[in-house]
């Protein structure tokens, strides 16, 4: 298939995709609790919509709230996530939470502490002034939600590298091998610090949020090309489980870059630091290799390095 034709297809597949997204709110019941997944548009000041070649760059956050405002939570997950929908590449760069880093108006701080002191807004200046980049959309995922997305997925398969578990609240216990997660078990993955193998928590838990939204992305494309019907279940569980703003030209240019995405080419690091401590706090400082990994996403939406 050409070039042409693949652009045509995918084109078409995302245009109809957001309209049974549109349809499939006719008729699932609102929302009863908080979203699991909040995307926001990054405001341009201008109503020409981005061009379709160019990378788009997506800020992806993941926060335990209960009771608060998720956008003011202090986040565990923080990802500079690039498209080059032009090759179809694409990076994933973790931040560790701990990175010590200038807020805006607020001088130094956890990175982590961003969204506490002024919300998502915040957040993205911090990482936009912090990295280089220019995001398109803020994406916000409530860890007490998360579990319903992965299941209404139907889970998702991961290579468990060594045994993860933990006597505490997740009461988790993987052994290794290729094995398909349910909702629990993916949100002990994204949050297992304590009780594994492994090494540097921070920086591991980073790179084990990496694999998973690497893995994600794979299953959910698996199941649409075993059965296209699959989209329809996909589509409802985001409908039932996701807030946006999204208006249809975004829509497509977010659908049509997911779309043409292939897995192998998605590559994925944490973004490089060294431990230390600021009276008496565990910190860590991004080193000038961590810089040039800040440059290397940003210029062209793919790691290369």
């Amino acid at each position: 298939m050409t070039r042409v034709k693949l652009a045509g297809l995918i084109a078409g597949l995302t245009a109809a995709t957001a309209s049974i997204w549109v349809g499939l709110g006719a008729v699932l019941p609102a929302r009863s609790q908080q979203p699991a997944i909040t995307i926001r548009t990054k405001i341009r000041g201008t109503d020409r919509p981005p061009s379709l070649d160019a990378p788009v760059f997506l800020l992806v956050l993941g926060g335990d709230a209960r009771e608060e405002n998720p956008e003011n939570s202090r986040m565990d997950a923080i990802h500079i996530v690039g498209i080059d929908p032009t090759t179809g590449r694409a990076g994933i760069l973790g931040i560790p939470r701990d990175a010590w880093v200038p807020l805006p108006g607020r001088g130094y701080e956890k990175i982590n502490a961003a969204s506490a002191y002024g919300g998502l807004d915040l957040m993205v200046e911090t990482v936009e002034a912090l990295s280089g980049c220019t995001f398109d959309h803020t994406v916000l995922v409530n860890f007490q939600g998360f579990r319903n997305v992965v299941n209404g997925m139907g889970g998702v398969t991961m290579d468990i590298p060594e045994r993860l578990f933990e006597r505490g609240a997740s009461g988790i216990d993987l052994q290794p091998g290729r094995q398909l997660l349910n909702g629990k078990q993916a949100l002990a993955w994204n949050r297992l610090r304590k009780g594994s193998a492994r090494p540097f928590g921070d920086f591991s838990r980073s790179q084990a949020q990496n694999d998973f939204l690497v893995a994600a992305l794979r299953e959910a494309r698996r199941d649409f090309t075993r059965s296209p019907g699959s989209l329809l279940r996909l589509l409802s569980t985001f409908r039932s489980n996701v807030a946006h703003d999204l208006d249809l030209t975004s829509m497509l240019r977010l659908g049509q870059a997911f779309l043409a995405l292939e897995p192998r080419n998605v590559r994925t690091d944490v973004v490089d630091g060294s431990l230390g401590f600021v009276e008496g706090i565990s910190i860590v400082q991004i080193t000038r290799e961590g810089q040039e990994q800040f440059v290397d996403l940003c210029g062209d939406g793919a790691l290369d390095r």
